[in-house]
C-alpha cells in the first residue's frame, strides 16, 4: 500500500477540487445530451463520448467515497491501492 500524507487543510480543498470536478463532469454530460435533443450533436457523436462520461464519474464518485471512508484512519493518512506493476514509493 502506498501512503500519502496530507495537511488537513489541504486534504479538505483536495476533496472540495474533486466534488466540484464530479459536478462539472455532471454537468457536461446533461449539455451533450441537450446538444442531441436540440439536434447540435447527432446520437453517434453522443455515443463516442457516453461511455467515457460514465466511466470518468465512476472513477470520482470511487475517489471521493475512498477519500471520505479514509479520513479516519489515524489523522492525515490516506491509503491508496498501490496500481500493479508500479514502483514501490
Amino acid at each position: 500500500m502506498l501512503f500519502i500524507y496530507l495537511q488537513s487543510d489541504s486534504q479538505k480543498e483536495y476533496n472540495r477540487f474533486l466534488e466540484i470536478a464530479f459536478s462539472s463532469l455532471k454537468e457536461a454530460h446533461y449539455q451533450i445530451g441537450l446538444a442531441v435533443k436540440l439536434n447540435f450533436l447527432t446520437k453517434k457523436e453522443l455515443d463516442l463520448c457516453e461511455s467515457k462520461f460514465i466511466e470518468t464519474e465512476k472513477v470520482l464518485a470511487g475517489l471521493i467515497r475512498k477519500l471520505k471512508t479514509s479520513r479516519g484512519k489515524s489523522g492525515n493518512e490516506i491509503e491508496l491501492a498501490q496500481q500493479p506493476n508500479s514502483p514501490t514509493v
